[in-house]
């Protein structure tokens, strides 16, 4: 009897011990501010190779419409964002607007042809954490 409740727990603290690290990660990931999940983004966007790499970060209704698309049409939708995602440079974020669980982040950076461009993304804050919606850019004219 003895024996056996020993063993029980150190099941239990076993379990504990393991869980701690991911516990602290969540926490961590959940405390990140809008700017933060986006540089994140961004850096894992310029080493993806596919959508899988980028789910973390989407909003809940934009990965349930990428996972609905068929394989092949993702991998083209996938090829497409990666071709527009770099055409804009040396990206920063220079304004964070948070209104409760939505976010703004105004930003600037420059465009393929090396002007001045600005831009911005919506963030929507879920149960994991910050999420990346759709970027909008756009360059003045010279």
């Amino acid at each position: 009897m003895i024996r056996s409740s020993v063993r029980i727990v150190f099941r239990i603290a076993l379990c504990a011990a393991l869980l701690i690290p991911f516990t602290a990660s969540f926490e961590a990931q959940t405390q990140q501010t809008p700017t933060e999940v986006f540089k994140a983004y961004r850096a894992a966007l310029d080493k993806a190779s596919s959508y899988a790499d980028l789910l973390p970060f989407m909003e809940a209704k934009s990965k349930a419409m990428v996972e609905a698309v068929p394989d092949q049409q993702r991998a083209g939708m996938f090829g497409f964002l990666k071709k527009f995602a770099g055409t804009f440079t040396d990206i920063t974020v220079t304004k964070e607007t948070i209104t409760g669980d939505t976010a703004v982040l105004a930003l600037s950076g420059k465009d393929p042809k090396g002007q001045a461009a600005t831009g911005s993304v919506p963030m929507t804050k879920e149960a994991s954490g910050w999420k990346v919606g759709a970027e909008k850019w756009s360059s003045a004219p010279k």
